[in-house]
């Protein structure tokens, strides 16, 4: 066993010193940035939510709108029984339905959008398009805005808690 010195025990005062000034450095800027992270990663996660309702909303609408004999803004009787809910619908027939139906509707009291579609009166899926919105979404018809007559396509107008805010738009098929 080795003896120890009487002067090679513990640090010096200066050892410590420097050793705590060196840790104060190094721990503002981490700390600036951990504070830095926790603010922004709501803000992020809302863009990041808003942005997906972004991409759903691109991939369905369009081919909705496509598929479209008729287009229903406030349906009032609509896919599912949504009731005020609506925002719009298409319906149209095909060889596997007389009478499909997609409605998009924004829920009382909710922020979100779902697309439910229906075949033959029963609804077959439902998908949640969009989450965090502010307000109700605004469909409009070219060439008449309200969607009377026989609307060549339509738009969707979407802006999310975050304010930003997404344009879709569909052009119906020519019969």
């Amino acid at each position: 066993m080795r003896c120890r010195r009487p002067d090679q025990r513990g640090f010096t005062l200066p050892e410590l010193l420097i050793a705590v000034t060196v840790l104060g450095i190094i721990m503002v800027p981490l700390t600036a940035s951990i504070v830095v992270g926790l603010r922004t990663t709501g803000d992020a996660q809302q863009r990041l939510v808003e942005s997906r309702g972004e991409q759903l909303t691109a991939a369905y609408f369009p081919t909705d709108v496509a598929s479209a004999d008729t287009i229903v803004p406030t349906d009032a009787n609509p896919c599912g029984g949504a009731g005020p809910a609506v925002v719009v619908s298409f319906d149209w027939a095909d060889d596997h339905s007389p009478t499909n139906e997609v409605s998009y509707v924004v829920p009382a009291g909710s922020s979100d959008m779902y697309r439910k579609a229906c075949q033959g009166g029963v609804v077959h899926s439902t998908n949640l398009l969009a989450s965090g919105l502010s307000g109700k979404p605004i469909v409009t018809c070219t060439p008449n805005a309200d969607c009377s007559g026989t609307p060549s396509g339509a738009t969707i107008s979407v802006t999310g808690q975050s304010g930003t805010s997404y344009t879709v738009t569909g052009t119906r098929r020519s019969s």
